[in-house]
């Protein structure tokens, strides 16, 4: 049913904004970002938005991934630039809780990812996560500037 008065429609934006650089150096196991986090409500759809701002060396392969609450789902195109094993190209939805790569470029980099969860029973945390695909010492960041946005669905 189209809605008449957009202008009625109020629909609430959660942002989480990173503050500060957070740098993983040798380690292949995803950790927290922190402040990248948005808390959802059970049994409820939300489309979210990741502005994440990056910086590797031209050799890492940067693993992004996200946790949600148990019997959610979270499916989400990425746009930057992909490399590494994970399989996926630009602009295909892939199960963002499996890990994308980004391709390191020793620069700061911007990928972005788009995508729409879908919750279940259970209420929680969408975390977004991050760790190099193979360990290598030489620091990974995700840099302060980055950000979450999620608008819950009617």
């Amino acid at each position: 049913m189209p809605i008449s008065n957009p202008a009625a429609v109020s629909v609430p934006t959660l942002i989480s904004y990173k503050s500060a650089d957070q740098t993983v150096n040798n380690s292949a196991t995803p950790v927290d970002v922190a402040e990248m986090v948005i808390t959802v409500e059970a049994n409820q759809k939300y489309e979210f938005f990741f502005y994440v701002k990056n910086r590797a060396t031209a050799t890492v392969v940067i693993r992004a991934l996200v946790t949600v609450p148990a019997g959610g789902s979270l499916l989400a195109i990425i746009n930057g630039d992909i490399g590494g094993s994970s399989g996926v190209e630009p602009m295909i939805e892939s199960d963002f809780t499996n890990y994308r790569g980004i391709a390191g470029k020793a620069a700061d980099r911007l990928a972005t990812f788009r995508g729409l969860y879908i919750g279940g029973a259970n209420a929680g945390n969408v975390q977004f996560q991050f760790a190099q695909e193979t360990a290598e010492a030489s620091d990974t960041k995700i840099l302060a500037g980055s950000y979450i946005e999620a608008r819950k669905l009617a």
